[in-house]
Formats: structure tokens, C-alpha cells, sequence
């Protein structure tokens, strides 16, 4: 194996994690692996809707039936006392380089930064992890910022988790795969586990009318 090949496809594997979808989310992202690019102004809840709306309007004019269609979103998760201090832990990880570096172009630029693999790079779709060169690698690990993996990740404590969740589920959202990336950044524990499971049985009982169903799905990353 090449020696820029072999850092490139171990970046890849370590930010595997975050590939599938950005916090704007996209009701498909889930099922497909979409990277969906948040807008501006538009903010993850809108952005949601927005998708949602768009995927109606065009079975209507298709004339299919939605009724087998369930709203669905991965998410990267972080859990932590809050907010702040589980993207700080996740900062302290070598590999936060490569998980930037699966976010899209307009996500970095939405920070005021330029993507090292180019503007127009619009995440998990065009990433080519052969092509990644050590010295990308570098610059992404010294340009990333809290605040630039925090639209990659939903991180939080559980009551922060739950309320940002609960704004997509008021959008129409009826079910959630979890990625629990976590561990990366404080490695297993029994305090982890359980936090996740205290999620899971907040997320569960969301409200979401007599003829709705939300379920969820753990994704097991490492010993989570």
C-alpha cells in the first residue's frame, strides 16, 4: 500500500463515524447515507422540514402512496455532561481531523474557513481516501474548531440530546438510528452505557400521536 494511501484509509476508518449525514439531517440519510449540507440561514429543524416536504410533493406528482414511508436520520452522537464540554472532549481526539474532513465544503465555509479538499467537496460522496494526502490531514486537524464538528455531531447531555431531537420529531421525524461515537473521545464506560440507555427510553417516549411509531436503533461503535 501506498504511504499517503495508508493514512488516508486510516483517517477514513477513524471518521467513518461521522460520514453518513451532517446535523441538518435529511429524512432519507438514514437509509441512503446522505450528506446533507445545512444551509446558511436554514437551520437543522427547517432543513429537515424542508426535506421532508420536498420528498411529499414529488410522490404526490408521482402519484405514489407515502403510507410505508417512515422519516428516518442517523445521527453521530456525543453524550457529556453538556454540550460544550462533549465537543471539547472530542477535540482532545487525534482523529477529529478526519471527521472534519468528511464534512461538506459549504459546511466549513459556513464558518469562515476553506475545506482542505476544495469548496466544491461536498462530503462522504466525493470523499476518496487514497487521494487524501498527509499534508490535508494536517490542515484539517489545525483549522478544526468546536463549533465546525458540532454540525457534523449531535453532542450534549441527554436532556440537551432529547430537546434538539424533539424539534425534528415535531417536524415530522419517526425514527432514529444512533451512532454513538462517544467512546472515541472518553472510551467505554459502565456511566457512558448508561446515559445511552437513559437516551434511548427518552427518545422512545416522545410523543407523536395515536397513529405514529417512533423507534430507535444503538449502532455499535467500538465498546459502546
Amino acid at each position: 500500500m501506498k504511504k499517503n494511501g495508508g493514512i488516508a484509509a486510516i483517517a477514513f476508518a477513524a471518521a467513518a463515524s461521522i460520514a453518513c449525514c451532517t446535523r441538518a439531517g435529511n429524512p432519507g440519510a438514514a437509509a441512503a447515507g446522505a450528506t446533507v449540507v445545512p444551509g446558511a440561514e436554514a437551520g437543522p429543524v427547517k432543513e429537515y422540514a424542508d426535506g421532508l416536504q420536498r420528498i411529499r410533493a414529488g410522490a404526490a406528482e408521482a402519484g405514489r402512496e407515502l403510507s410505508g414511508f417512515e422519516p428516518a436520520l442517523q445521527i453521530q452522537l456525543v453524550l457529556g455532561r453538556d454540550r460544550g464540554s462533549a465537543l471539547d472532549a472530542v477535540m482532545k481526539v487525534p482523529a477529529t481531523a478526519a471527521m472534519s474532513l468528511l464534512l461538506p465544503g459549504a459546511v466549513w465555509r459556513k464558518h469562515g474557513m476553506e475545506h482542505p479538499l476544495g469548496e466544491d467537496f461536498e462530503g462522504f460522496a466525493d470523499f476518496v481516501p487514497e487521494e487524501v494526502t498527509p499534508a490535508q490531514i494536517d490542515a484539517a486537524r489545525r483549522a478544526a474548531t468546536p463549533e465546525l464538528i458540532g454540525d457534523g455531531v449531535v453532542a450534549g447531555s441527554v436532556d440537551e440530546v432529547v430537546a434538539e431531537i424533539r424539534q425534528l420529531v415535531d417536524v415530522g421525524l419517526q425514527h432514529v438510528v444512533i451512532w454513538n461515537i462517544g467512546p472515541l473521545a472518553t472510551g467505554a464506560s459502565l456511566r457512558g452505557l448508561l446515559q445511552l440507555a437513559a437516551l434511548i427510553r427518552r427518545l422512545r417516549r416522545l410523543a407523536l400521536g395515536p397513529e405514529k411509531d417512533f423507534t430507535t436503533e444503538a449502532r455499535r461503535h467500538g465498546d459502546q
